[in-house]
C-alpha cells in the first residue's frame, strides 16, 4: 500500500496539473479542519447523483465538493469542476493530505470529475451510477485517471 501512494505521489510529481503560473499549495487548515472535512464528506455517502445538484437531495461531483467546503470552512468555490480547478493551488509531491482535491479526465478529454481525499488509499465523489460513494486509489480505473491534485487555501 506505501508503494501505491509513492506511485500517486511520483504521478501527480511528473505530470503536474499543467496549470499555467503553476503555485505549490501551502497547508494553510488545521488538522482539525481536515478532520471536519472527511466527517462532512462522509456524513454524505449514499446520497444520490443529481446533474447540477448540490445538496443531500442529489449531488454531482463539484457540487458534493462545493458543499462540503462550504458547510465547514465557509468557503464559496466555483460551481464547476473547471472553476474550482482553477481556483485552487498544486500540491507537490510526498505533500497529500485528506481533505485535498484530486481532479480526473474520465472520459479521456478534459478535466472533468473531482474528489476529496479521505487517506492515503481513498477519496470521496458523487459518481453517476453511485451517488456519494467512497472509492480507492487502488482501482486502476480511476488511478489511471488522475490528473492532479489540489488544495483549497
Amino acid at each position: 500500500m506505501a508503494s501505491l501512494w509513492l506511485r500517486l505521489s511520483v504521478l501527480i510529481f511528473v505530470i503536474g496539473c499543467g496549470a499555467p503560473g503553476f503555485r505549490q499549495a501551502a497547508d494553510s487548515l488545521t488538522s482539525a479542519q481536515r478532520e471536519q472535512l472527511v466527517a462532512t464528506a462522509q456524513s454524505f455517502i449514499g446520497a444520490p447523483y443529481k446533474y447540477g445538484g448540490h445538496t443531500i437531495e442529489g449531488f454531482d461531483c463539484s457540487g458534493l465538493i462545493r458543499a462540503v467546503y462550504g458547510q465547514v470552512l465557509g468557503v464559496e468555490l466555483p460551481r464547476t469542476v473547471r472553476g474550482i480547478y482553477y481556483a485552487t493551488v498544486e500540491v507537490g509531491s510526498g505533500r497529500v493530505l485528506p481533505g485535498d482535491l484530486v481532479f480526473f479526465r474520465i472520459s479521456g478529454g478534459d478535466i472533468d470529475h473531482i474528489g476529496l481525499i479521505l487517506d492515503k488509499h481513498q477519496f470521496l465523489h458523487a459518481a453517476e451510477a453511485n451517488g456519494v460513494i467512497i472509492s480507492s486509489f487502488d482501482d486502476e480505473y480511476y488511478r489511471r485517471r488522475i490528473f492532479c491534485v489540489k488544495r483549497a487555501n
